[in-house]
């Protein structure tokens, strides 16, 4: 289906589509062409990478710590 996240997440790495045969001619299309197939499984791996929960997570509270920091220079100059 076609959505903007999906484009500005994966880029063209994840083709998408508007109508059911756009749909069926996509599918066709990858299934014919195992080398497009492995680029698009790739580039949308690398879109994720450092996307887990845990990632994101872990910049949240580096980001919290680095705003607490700043907070308490700023009150104790």
């Amino acid at each position: 289906d076609e959505r903007l996240e999906v484009g500005e997440v994966f880029g063209a790495s994840v083709p998408t589509f508007r109508t059911p045969a756009e749909a069926e001619a996509l599918i066709r299309a990858l299934v014919a062409d195992p080398v497009r197939r492995r680029a698009c499984a790739e580039g949308a791996r690398v879109a994720v990478q450092g996307q887990t929960w845990t990632d994101r997570a872990a910049r949240m509270v580096a980001d919290v710590q680095r705003w607490t920091l700043a907070d308490g220079l700023q009150r104790s100059a």
